[in-house]
């Protein structure tokens, strides 16, 4: 599977794949390539002794994960914050990947909140 997504403005090519359609995905789940805006995350349809019951929560793990790479490279932050070894501090990447579904629900509430709380003071002020 693969499609495009805009990324603070830019093209990113996204492909969720086998294993051996790249040779990177032998030491990763996935991963982001900044210079060609690609990421790719493994399907694992090729373990037979894949250690987790659902493949596709593990995937979508690792989807976020390489997307939140993506906003970092996109916003400036390839070379300002870390880690020595892999790039992007993996602790940082991995809680925003896990926390981002809470995290856009509280938004938009919040955010619906707001605007509901403003059109009443609309409504109010223009009575």
């Amino acid at each position: 599977m693969q499609f495009e997504e805009m990324i603070l403005g830019e093209t990113w090519t996204i492909a969720i794949v086998p294993t051996s359609a790249d040779k990177r995905l032998n030491d990763c789940d996935g991963f982001c390539d900044k210079t060609s805006r690609r990421i790719l995350v493994d399907d694992f349809s090729m373990c037979d002794d894949y250690d987790l019951d659902d493949r596709v929560v593990h995937i979508r793990q690792n989807l976020r994960h390489e997307i939140v790479h993506a906003f970092m490279f996109e916003s400036g932050l390839q070379a300002n914050w870390q880690h020595p070894d892999f790039g992007h501090e993996e602790t940082v990447v991995d809680w925003i990947a896990a926390q981002w579904p809470k995290m856009k629900v509280v938004i938009e509430d919040a955010e619906k909140r707001f605007m509901s709380e403003r059109q009443n003071e609309c409504e109010t002020a223009f009575r």
